[in-house]
């Protein structure tokens, strides 16, 4: 149920704080490496993807592998809390700044802004989600209303992947109007496809 939502974000919060650190890193090495396989990831000229609060999945490899392979990269930069993302191309050398969550961001002096309808895949974090791939985040909103045009073409781009720890999946619920479902969730074990992919 739509308002059981806040329980929801409580359990997969507790359930990812509990990870030790030596099996949050194991896992995020896996959730790279699946990523990699991801026919979309593979196949992507330009991906975005963020940097991760200390209990989040790690992307550093994922980044690494794309700025080899020459795969435009895309970064997420908060700038109010009910405005949209706005989204930077970096490099492995970019400078950074502090964002409001104390979490790293593309400093905007050391690099130019993307329209995210423009990347091919969109890697997104997520609290919790549930085997139909909706998404639960910290409840800010600011994924929903950056992408809230993919709810009028799903399927459109750019493909929106969820990644996640196996802990922070959860018993299905029916989201919000607002809410924009994924495409994909990829954990440590296990890769989720919406039902419209499914039947594609």
């Amino acid at each position: 149920m739509i308002g059981e939502q806040p329980d929801i974000r409580q359990a997969a919060l507790q359930a990812r704080r509990a990870m030790t650190p030596p099996a949050r890193a194991s896992a995020s090495q896996a959730i790279c490496r699946r990523l990699t396989e991801l026919p979309e990831v593979a196949g992507a000229g330009s991906l975005a993807a963020f940097l991760s609060m200390p209990d989040e999945v790690d992307l550093r490899p994922l980044l690494a592998w794309a700025w080899q392979r020459s795969i435009r990269v895309g970064l997420p930069k908060v700038v109010g809390r009910t405005r949209p993302l706005r989204f930077y191309e970096v490099q492995s050398n970019s400078q950074w700044s502090r964002g409001p969550f104390g979490i790293d961001e593309p400093d905007p002096r050391d690099s130019h802004e993307v329209d995210p309808r423009q990347f091919d895949v969109v890697l997104v974090p997520l609290v919790a989600f549930d085997e139909r791939c909706h998404r639960i985040g910290l409840g800010a909103g600011h994924y929903d209303r950056t992408f809230a045009f993919r709810r009028e073409d799903p399927w459109g781009t750019p493909r929106l992947v969820g990644v996640a720890f196996d802990v922070q999946r959860q018993s299905a619920w029916e989201p919000a109007a607002w809410d924009v479902t994924l495409d994909a969730v990829v954990t440590e074990s296990v890769l989720l496809r919406n039902r419209l992919d499914r039947e594609a």
